[in-house]
């Protein structure tokens, strides 16, 4: 019986302890703030329920991976992109850069809905063209999946592929 209870005090103070630890980072990391940081589009999923995004990837000095966040109404997905401010006591190395697509899943399809974002960028075509082809290969054709004329037009001209708007225009 005793054992028994031992076991069961020793398993609450373990996971108490793990809630005061959780609520410590939290904390810190809340202190030191977040910064916003410029993304780019990509395209989206095959099945149009998510965004493939650019968030300039992270390492050396970065504390962690960017959070990538949306927001999302029936006209429009806000899209952010934070990193944890960086103490001015760091010593930046820029060692161990990583720069990997990220795929912001949707609640629902994208359904034309506008891509927004406070610090979206676009990306020259030869930059993508480089990021993105094995060398001395082409590649793929993004998927457009469900995006905005507007959107869809900026990914194939960062592409290098100079899309033009033909037909009726306002």
């Amino acid at each position: 019986m005793r054992w028994a209870l031992r076991t069961r005090l020793l398993i609450l103070a373990a996971v108490a302890l793990l809630f005061a630890v959780a609520i410590v980072v939290t904390l810190a990391e809340n202190k030191a703030g977040r910064v916003d940081e410029p993304w780019t589009l990509l395209g989206t999923t095959q099945d149009g329920r998510g965004l493939v995004i650019d968030h300039g990837g992270w390492g050396g000095c970065d504390p962690g991976p960017p959070r990538v966040r949306s927001t999302q109404d029936d006209t429009s997905i806000a899209v952010s992109v934070t990193q944890p401010e960086v103490d001015d006591g760091v010593a930046c190395t820029a060692i161990g850069h990583i720069s990997i697509p990220y795929v912001l899943r949707l609640g629902q399809p994208v359904g034309g809905r506008k891509i927004v974002g406070a610090r979206r960028q676009r990306a020259s075509g030869r930059i993508l063209a480089e990021a993105d082809r094995p060398s001395g290969r082409s590649f793929p054709m993004p998927s457009l999946i469900g995006l905005a004329a507007v959107d869809a037009r900026d990914i194939l001209d960062a592409r290098g592929f100079g899309a033009e708007r033909v037909g009726f225009q306002r």
